[in-house]
């Protein structure tokens, strides 16, 4: 019988396993600004993510310094200047066949704005989860809400809703809409201003890998803000955590080679 309940041990281990070791290896594109990027390191760093800054700046990426490969979720935060500098064709195509090939992407605003009103990042574009618009806000105070969308990941921690202080680049926030098949899971009040609610908070799952996008920035103030901060560490956890039917699928396995060691260790014993 102990060797029974060490083996319902074993497992619980190995399922538990597989979703944190998937979710520690971060890799945020420099924003350029190390003050910007110093933010990110400092919050996922304290939360127990291990983060990589990248040598190239998004706006100079090109795919392979570094490679993608090797990290469970990519930042993208295109915050450095009020235009918000486009990806060179090379490191949008990089990100694309990354999230196609199983990996998780978390994007600001500035993402969806800046394809939306410049063009910019065409390639990159479809994989994005929100409508492009080139509605802003300029509200200072924002406040997210649990959509009836909710997920554990996500809402970890955090109250149904939580008002947070703004950062401005051009604006505040860009208002959301999703795709067909994408999912909001935080609506938002927009600042306050029109056209009404958006939506602050929209993911789905692309190819193989899941992307989720902020209507906000992700700047220094709304990361040093408790409740938006622990809501970006839990979306770098979300994007990266796999799908349930995977999650099953190796838990099974799991299963099965923790009973077959069991089976044996009990045929030997007798």
């Amino acid at each position: 019988m102990g060797r029974f309940f060490v083996c319902l041990a074993s497992l619980t281990f190995l399922a538990g396993g597989l979703r944190q070791a998937n979710a520690d290896s971060v890799l945020l594109l420099s924003t350029g600004i190390p003050t910007e990027d110093n933010a990110v390191v400092n919050l996922l760093t304290a939360d127990g993510h291990t983060v990589t800054v990248s040598t190239d700046a998004y706006y100079n990426y090109t795919g392979s310094n570094p490679v993608l490969s090797g990290y469970s979720s990519v930042i993208l935060l295109q915050n450095n200047n009020v235009t918000g500098l486009p990806i060179p064709d090379a490191g949008q195509t990089a990100l694309v066949n990354y999230v196609n090939g199983g990996g998780g992407l978390l994007t600001g605003e500035w993402t969806v704005y800046g394809n939306a009103f410049l063009g910019y990042n065409p390639t990159l574009a479809p994989v994005l989860p929100v409508t492009p618009s080139t509605v802003q806000s300029f509200g200072n105070l924002i406040t997210y809400t649990q959509s009836t969308a909710t997920n554990s990941v996500l809402n970890k921690d955090l109250p149904p809703s939580f008002t947070f202080i703004a950062d401005s680049n051009g604006g505040t926030e860009t208002y959301f809409q999703p795709k067909s098949g994408a999912t909001a899971y935080y609506g938002s009040n927009f600042g306050g201003t029109p056209p009404g609610d958006s939506d602050g908070v929209i993911g789905w799952n692309y190819g193989s890998g899941r992307v989720l996008s902020l209507s906000t920035l992700a700047g220094q103030n709304e990361l040093a803000d408790p409740n938006y901060g622990t809501l970006f560490s839990n979306a770098v956890y979300f994007v990266a955590v796999p799908e349930p039917s995977t999650l099953i699928l190796l838990s099974i396995g799991a299963l099965g080679l923790t009973l077959h060691h069991c089976w044996r260790r009990r045929k030997q014993a007798a």
